[in-house]
């Protein structure tokens, strides 16, 4: 016999039952929610052919396929170590488009007044007839820029002015009743420019505003325009090398039309127009409003009008009929076109006909220049139709370039190249479908590392502009080079004006440091003295001369006599004159020594001698326009008198500082010049080194070249240097442009290496056209006197940025009887 059922077991049965259907439903619910999720992102990467067929026109074309480009940086140059010496950031500009910003502001009126008439106002409703200081109000706080100066730059105040860039003073406001004329719509400017330099919290805020704010928001009129920029973090510091952008060619500039405010001046114009009619006075109702403005548009962008009335409205709605029933059926609505789909303007109006005038029309996506320049001549008329004013070019695409420097010579490297998407869209621009390959990535640019240290480079500028100040020259240049790999650390060339003399060059860079020539590469030029050391060198290389050897010379200027041909060799200084030995040659930079072995060596020797060292070869580091320097031409050989002589003291020939570095670099080493690099190398890298002398001459010629600091014309390094080195120094006539030489005019010179027993960089310094009269330097112009003191500084500058222990304090200065004592201990 069955127990009676529990009166409390029924709702517990009812509740499991609630329950497990409840469970049911909600699994059914998210299978079916998965289930739409899956095959809405199906649609959206791989459309059927139905759904593909269905967004094309009558000649199979996607009637709203959409590209969207994705810019990518720019490559960066780094120095040696990484650091960034050029990089792109995200700018750009804020402009202004007012007639957008009127027209947004009327209907807003329109709508604010008729919800005020209703009694349905809202709290914020006003009317707004000052839209211009609205705006400025509001981007005031954002810009960090008052009010007033906000308004001034978007309204032309002074009418004797006239600028056409900006509003007339006139139509500063909106009237009070009414509409603007025709007329004075086409003096509302479509492009002012608020902010030409947006920073990055700045563009933070205005897409903060136009956010909150919404489609009618006033800030809407108001539009970030991006813009990739070049930076250099290190300013004008290696400026020269670093080179400038720019923009190579702006393309892919559209031409779009409003449709909106197309169809609503034009629907304006009628109601007045028929009011104008139903009183017996004359006027012109417009039936096809698109096809005023392309027949307009028409002889401006070489396009036949009924293609244009196509791209605006599409294969179907662009022809004659079709354009002009759906512009009936917006009379008959008798109503206009505001701004929302929900405004009160809008009631009753076809919603496929809405869709269609709720945005711009691209009409031709790449204009010509000459398009352009028709468009915007027309525009200007004014006899020109008034359709034209809700045409518009918009911002094209720029393709950024190096214009000199390192982002020139890489731009191949350094450019970038930008993604594209492509996607299916409505006629609202919502995103229907990614089809398959219609997402591209691009590749940012490949970044650049350079040889140049940046800190040594600071050092370098610093040094030499002292110099050039100080002597009121007239230009420097400055190259320091790893000895043992050949890497360039710094190169520093600047050009000097208000000197009161004669330019000695166009100075390229008086407005940017960055177009600066990199002269140490591109200007050859006499390099005097410091040239006697590659010739003394090969002579005491090759037997033509011992290096205690005396050499007979007169108390006065030398003539050399080659059959008919004399000429006189005189010295700098009076204390020149007379014989020596051949080390004191190079010592005291005797002119008429040089001349004297040079006789011996004859002109063929030189010539071997030139070419051993690579003067007349440039250096292959990659600059563009780098000299190969001159050599003396073929008939300057004929007589010993000329370029044999000349050639011995660095007269008659013309190197770059590149070149010079390079043949001093066999002194630095074994006996072999090292090939030069811009680019980092690794210090084991096997670089290809060109033998040019023996070690014995190597020794003997940095000996030589050592006492040039101790007792030669490089005395005042005593007083700097806390490392060892040697050196020479040179002091050229300037030449002039049309041949001949300055009397008064110089090129001053040292180049050295340091230290002196292993040497771990080469310093060359140039100062060009110093002031005799400057009172800082005493007037000197000599290459030991002023270049000498600035590669001092520099290597000790280097050295001990590089971290070498010094080999001294002021290891060449004379020491006391006390020091000598010390040091005999």
């Amino acid at each position: 016999m069955n127990e009676p059922r529990s009166q409390d077991s029924q709702p517990a049965t009812r509740a499991q039952s609630i329950s497990r259907w409840a469970c049911i439903l909600v699994s059914a619910t998210a299978v079916g929610i998965t289930g739409i999720t899956f095959r809405v992102v199906q649609l959206k990467t791989n459309p059927g052919p139905k759904l593909i067929a269905s967004m094309q026109d009558a000649n199979g074309k996607l009637a709203q396929q959409i590209s969207v480009s994705d810019p990518l940086p720019r490559g960066e140059i780094l120095d040696r170590f990484g650091r960034t010496l050029a990089l792109d950031a995200l700018g750009g500009s804020l402009y202004l488009d007012v007639r957008d910003l009127y027209r947004d502001t009327q209907m807003r009126n329109e709508v604010v007044a008729k919800r005020i008439a209703a009694g349905k106002a809202r709290e914020h409703d006003r009317i707004i007839l000052d839209p211009i200081s609205e705006l400025a109000a509001q981007l005031g706080p954002m810009l960090g820029v008052p009010q007033d100066e906000i308004v001034h730059r978007i309204v032309d105040l002074d009418p004797k002015v006239g600028d056409h860039l900006r509003v007339p003073a006139t139509l500063r406001k909106l009237p009070a009743s009414g509409d603007l004329q025709p007329d004075q719509w086409l003096e509302l400017p479509r492009y002012i420019v608020v902010e030409k330099a947006l920073n990055d919290e700045q563009i933070r805020l205005l897409r903060t505003a136009k956010e909150a704010g919404g489609p009618t928001s006033i800030v809407r009129a108001a539009h970030f325009e991006p813009k990739q920029e070049r930076v250099r973090p290190y300013g004008d510091i290696a400026a020269g090398i670093v080179g400038k952008t720019g923009i190579d060619a702006v393309s892919d500039i559209p031409l779009v039309v409003d449709v909106r405010s197309l169809y609503r001046e034009a629907y304006a114009y009628n109601i007045e127009a028929i009011q104008l009619l139903s009183r017996g006075e004359n006027a012109r109702v417009i039936d096809d409003p698109v096809g005023e403005l392309a027949t307009a548009l028409s002889p401006l962008i070489d396009m036949p009008a009924n293609a244009i009335a196509t791209a605006i409205l599409g294969e179907v709605d662009g022809q004659v009929e079709a354009r002009v029933k759906a512009w009936s059926l917006t009379m008959q609505m008798g109503a206009g076109l505001g701004g929302g789909r929900n405004e009160g303007l809008n009631e009753g109006l076809d919603e496929d006909l809405l869709d269609t005038m709720a945005t711009s029309k691209l009409v031709k996506a790449k204009t010509t220049q000459r398009d352009r320049d028709q468009f915007a001549a027309e525009q200007k008329l004014e006899t020109a139709a008034p359709a034209l004013a809700y045409a518009k070019l918009l911002p094209g695409t720029e393709e950024t370039v190096g214009r000199s420097g390192i982002e020139r010579i890489a731009n191949k490297d350094l450019s970038s190249k930008p993604g594209y998407t492509t996607y299916f869209a409505s006629r609202l621009g919502s995103v229907i479908s990614i089809p398959p390959g219609g997402y591209r990535a691009g590749d940012a640019g490949d970044s650049v590392r350079l040889s140049i240290d940046i800190v040594i480079q600071e050092m370098v500028e610093a040094r030499v502009n002292e110099v050039v100040d100080a002597a009121n020259a007239s230009g420097g240049r400055a190259l320091v080079i790893n000895a043992h790999t050949g890497e360039i650390l710094a190169a520093y060339s600047r050009i000097r004006g208000n000197t009161g003399r004669d330019p000695i060059t166009t100075d390229f860079a008086k407005g940017d440091a960055a177009l600066a020539r990199m002269r140490w590469a591109t200007d050859p030029f006499e390099p005097g003295s410091i040239f006697k050391a590659f010739v003394w060198a090969w002579a005491v290389d090759h037997g033509f001369a011992r290096r205690g050897e005396t050499i007979p010379l007169p108390s006065g200027p030398l003539t050399l006599v080659d059959g008919r041909a004399k000429r006189t060799i005189r010295e700098a200084h009076t204390s020149s004159y007379g014989t020596r030995t051949w080390e004191q040659v190079l010592v005291k930079s005797v002119n008429a020594g040089m001349a004297t072995i040079a006789m011996r060596m004859g002109s063929d020797e030189m010539k071997r001698c030139l070419a051993a060292w690579k003067f007349g070869v440039g250096t292959s580091v990659g600059v563009e326009n780098e000299s190969k320097g001159l050599m003396p031409r073929a008939d300057e050989w004929s007589s010993k008198t000329r370029a044999l002589a000349s050639v011995s003291f660095g007269q008659g020939i013309a190197v770059t500082p590149l070149q010079l570095v390079r043949a001093f670099s066999a002194f630095c080493r074994d006996g072999d010049m090292v090939p030069l690099s811009l680019q980092p190398l690794a210090h084991d890298s096997l670089t290809g080194s060109m033998p040019v002398l023996s070690t014995n001459a190597v020794r003997e010629s940095r000996e030589v070249m050592q006492q040039v600091i101790t007792e030669g014309t490089g005395k005042k390094l005593k007083e700097i240097l806390v490392y060892s080195a040697f050196g020479k120094s040179g002091t050229a006539q300037l030449t002039k442009e049309m041949g001949g030489y300055f009397a008064d005019r110089y090129m001053a010179s040292f180049i050295a290496g340091a230290p002196f027993d292993r040497p771990e960089i080469i310093v060359l310094v140039t100062i060009e056209d110093p002031d005799n009269k400057a009172k800082a330097t005493g007037g000197a112009t000599g290459g030991g006197a002023l270049a000498g003191p600035a590669v001092g500084h520099i290597i000790n500058d280097v050295l001990g940025y590089m971290g070498l222990p010094t080999d001294g304090e002021l290891v060449y200065a004379e020491k006391t009887d006390e020091q000598k004592k010390m040091a005999a201990r």
